[in-house]
């Protein structure tokens, strides 16, 4: 723990003296990252697929306004998927509409969520996401969760299914639209997920709200066994064999877990055997607080000794004097 709270101490300091050159840094790495998952499932456009394009892009985006972000990561997704097919990127931009009208009109707060779910399901880790947001945020962070599964389902279709789409007709603009919506909103597997993943959320937001000690830890633990449960009763009751592998969300829901307990250590490092616990009260109401201080690292003591110059001096002359 020691050694956590000093990387963590190192890592504020150096947040603070160099805080824009790190916030760039981070969002280059995010959208360079984000870019690349895109290409490889969804590798359409010659120009987006460039890898200098690609690194030319994440540079210029950590020099904008974060909230553009987003945009240009579903721009370039548009500028894929037009170059498969005008009619697939018609129905992602209608997706895409309603994805603007219920949530990011009002706030952008949570794009990154939606920037980073793809990443994390090309990992196989995308539980990472609502364990984090059920501790720091509220369950309607639920929305952006969703709209980042569905940003990656509909790579994954357009991965999947390019040959398919190429050998239809021209004519058959319609019927490309609507197998890209069959693929995302008709999809089993997509369902599943999103349920999984937003009862990982609202359990780990409920539990880490209650007023025990370890409540964080905990909360992470119960939301990855509940993503487990919920994939393994889908996989059993919905017979996904051929879609689903249950070893892959076992080991992904431990490495995710593994992750947000290292995020709490860093994050909400308290020390619970320092618990203090008060009480007091107004003309309405009676108070009973819980206070659990948080770890910190303390001044290093340093024990200066006093040098006395003049006794070794007289030990030098004492020492010639023997000789």
């Amino acid at each position: 723990m020691a050694k956590i709270l000093m990387i963590k101490e190192l890592a504020k300091q150096i947040y603070n003296r160099h805080e824009r050159y790190v916030t760039m840094g981070l969002r280059f790495l995010l959208v360079l990252c984000s870019l690349f998952v895109i290409s490889f499932f969804a590798g359409f456009s010659s120009i987006f697929s460039n890898p200098l394009i690609i690194v030319v892009v994440a540079i210029v985006c950590a020099f904008l306004p974060m909230n553009i972000d987003l945009l240009v990561i579903l721009l370039v997704i548009l500028a894929h998927f037009y170059a498969l097919a005008p009619e697939v990127a018609l129905a992602a931009i209608l997706i895409f509409i309603v994805m603007y009208l219920m949530y990011f009109r009002y706030t952008f707060q949570y794009s990154l969520a939606v920037m980073l779910l793809p990443v994390l399901f090309f990992l196989k880790i995308p539980l990472v996401v609502p364990l984090i947001l059920g501790c720091v945020a509220t369950p309607v962070t639920i929305i952006p969760t969703i709209f980042g599964a569905i940003i990656y389902f509909m790579l994954q279709y357009a991965s999947e299914s390019a040959s398919l789409l190429n050998s239809l007709s021209s004519g058959s603009g319609v019927t490309k639209m609507t197998m890209l919506f069959d693929a995302v909103f008709s999809n089993q597997v997509f369902y599943l997920t999103v349920i999984a993943l937003a009862a990982a959320l609202t359990v780990v937001y409920a539990i880490r709200r209650m007023s025990v000690n370890y409540a964080p830890l905990v909360a992470v633990s119960a939301g990855g066994l509940a993503n487990v449960i919920i994939m393994l009763g889908g996989y059993i009751a919905l017979g996904l064999s051929k879609q689903i592998s249950i070893a892959a969300v076992i080991v992904g829901s431990i490495v995710a877990v593994g992750v947000g307990y290292v995020i709490q250590a860093v994050v909400f490092s308290v020390d619970y055997s320092r618990t203090e616990y008060t009480q007091f009260e107004d003309e309405d109401f009676i108070y009973y607080v819980k206070a659990v201080p948080k770890v910190s690292l303390g001044a290093q003591k340093v024990n200066v000794k006093r040098i006395n110059v003049q006794r070794i001096n007289v030990q030098r002359i004492k020492g010639r004097n023997k000789r």
